[in-house]
């Protein structure tokens, strides 16, 4: 139990009670996100961050809400394998080799179908950069709306 301590408290404040962590502790092993659930966990954080007050320029920790909002338009997210079917048509016949995408801001891999792959190599070949709309969630959709279109170079 702690006491909420904010601007104009009283030592009567109301008390509030931590969660319980279950398993957690501290050092764990970190456990690997993909897609849609990674991508609410990433909107949960980015609109606290966006929520936060500016500091005025001059005075202590000025740029930690600056940074905060720099670094998270830098980060990809990881979407892994988007549908069971071919992502052209939609057959569940689908070729064992997988194609993927590294263009910012996503990272991804889809399934096609032999008759897609054929008419698709006819067409040039071309692999789209970012998944096909349809195979998006509405928490991938709202993370990809905030992401500029052409990110600043990441030098770290």
């Amino acid at each position: 139990v702690w006491r909420a301590a904010h601007p104009g408290a009283t030592s009567d404040a109301e008390p509030k009670a931590w969660e319980d962590p279950g398993e957690w502790q501290p050092n764990l092993r970190g456990q690997r996100l993909e897609g849609d659930e990674l991508a609410g966990l990433f909107n949960l954080v980015e609109s606290w961050v966006l929520s936060t007050h500016p500091v005025p320029r001059g005075e202590p920790f000025w740029w930690v809400r600056d940074t905060a909002i720099r670094e998270m338009l830098r980060y990809r997210l990881e979407l892994g394998q988007l549908g069971q079917g071919c992502w052209i048509c939609g057959a569940l016949d689908v070729k064992p080799v997988r194609l993927g995408s590294l263009a910012w801001p996503f990272h991804w891999r889809a399934a096609i179908c032999e008759a897609c792959d054929g008419a698709h190599a006819e067409d040039g070949g071309r692999w789209p950069g970012l998944p096909p709309h349809h195979l998006l969630t509405d928490n991938i959709r709202a993370w990809a709306a905030r992401r500029p279109a052409h990110p600043e170079p990441h030098y770290g």
